[in-house]
């Protein structure tokens, strides 16, 4: 089978969605190192400090791009995941959890651009799970929105100041933790689900705190 990408930009079109290549993060995806993205990815991200500078800049275009129905489009994983099956109806609710994320960080951090990266893991956390919502093969958009709900929460009332310089010595272990609830709880329409990411989340943060050297 072939597909050609022009083919699969005008397929999207009807449904109000505009294919989108951003070069910088192509070309980091194709030639960067240890690209291969494994169940553990997010300590890749974080592995590189220079990746901190410029995570918040990365989140909110990945949420204007959402905002504005634009879908980046570059990889088998983006035709897979993002584009097939892709409907115009169930994106407002995608282009809205993005700009609630985009001004929670606002909100939260002013126009700081060099934040410290423990108050970066929320936002990125976010960022994932709005990107989950933008894959419409899962059928788990309920789920995904409760957690997304109580991570924008905590990013609301932030654990770490934007000017807090002291060095998180390692990732926190318990982020995964969160994920893992959301994928295994049961019953996730329950209180103790709710109940549960909220106290997961706190774990992160306790662990982060924990982490922290003195400047």
């Amino acid at each position: 089978m072939v597909l050609f990408p022009t083919s699969v930009a005008r397929i999207a079109k009807l449904e109000g969605i505009e294919l989108v290549v951003v070069p910088k993060w192509a070309l980091a995806m194709s030639f960067g190192e240890g690209n291969e993205r494994r169940q553990d990815y997010y300590y890749q991200d974080y592995a590189v400090p220079e990746r901190w500078d410029e995570m918040r800049q990365v989140i909110e275009h990945f949420c204007e791009l959402l905002e504005a129905r634009r879908v980046p489009f570059f990889t088998t994983h983006d035709l897979a995941s993002h584009i097939a099956g892709i409907k115009a109806g169930p994106w407002a609710l995608v282009a809205t959890m993005a700009r609630r994320l985009r001004e929670s960080m606002a909100a939260a951090f002013d126009d700081r651009r060099d934040l410290p990266f423990q108050a970066l893991v929320l936002p990125f956390m976010a960022s994932y799970l709005v990107d989950g919502l933008s894959q419409p093969i899962h059928g788990e958009t309920e789920r995904i929105l409760t957690v997304l709900e109580v991570v924008l929460e905590a990013i609301s009332a932030p654990a770490f100041s934007g000017d807090d310089d002291r060095l998180l010595c390692r990732f926190p272990a318990s982020y995964h933790q969160v994920l893992r609830h959301m994928r295994d709880a049961p019953d996730f329409r329950g209180p103790e689900f709710r109940e549960g990411l909220r106290t997961r989340v706190a774990d992160v943060v306790t662990e982060m705190r924990q982490n922290l050297l003195a400047s």
